[in-house]
């Protein structure tokens, strides 16, 4: 079993890592079918925890909300940060922004939202689902000037038909 937090920003925990014993499928990359392949041959491997990230451009915490359907922290609307294609279909949304609110009406506020969130020291985690199906780690961590550091990570995939 794979860990949210491995599938959306990688993972370095030895349960998310592949042994080295461990076979990894070989697939034929995109040259050996006609297209354009990865460097170093016709075939690639693929692992489900690592997929290969491309950067589309910027993105606001508006532009999240609105294709994630995550609940906007007061204030925090035009926070920037930047979208990626990931090679396993998806989009991967990172956006980042400081607030005064402590850590745990950060987390009491996400937790309205649906999500699992937990304040240990000066860390707080939340984890979801949103009604738009996009999978959701909330990251903070408090500053010592006493602000807090906000990272929402958002991992978007294409609805099947």
């Amino acid at each position: 079993m794979v860990c949210l937090s491995c599938i959306l920003g990688g993972c370095d925990r030895e349960a998310g890592k592949a042994s080295e014993n461990q076979n990894i499928q070989r697939t034929p990359s995109a040259e050996s079918q006609g297209g354009q392949g990865a460097p170093g041959g016709p075939m690639s491997s693929q692992t489900f925890d690592n997929p290969t990230e491309e950067k589309l451009g910027s993105t606001t915490m508006k532009d999240l909300s609105d294709k994630a359907g995550l609940d906007i922290y007061p204030g925090s609307e035009d926070a920037r940060g930047e979208s990626f294609k990931r090679s396993d279909s998806g989009t991967k949304y990172v956006v980042t922004f400081e607030t005064s609110a402590t850590l745990e009406i950060l987390a009491e506020f996400y937790k309205k939202s649906g999500f699992d969130s937990k304040v240990a020291g000066d860390q707080m985690t939340s984890m979801g689902m949103t009604k738009k199906d996009s999978q959701v780690i909330i990251s903070a961590t408090k500053q010592p000037n006493g602000k807090s550091v906000v990272k929402i990570t958002s991992l978007i995939y294409p609805k099947s038909k």
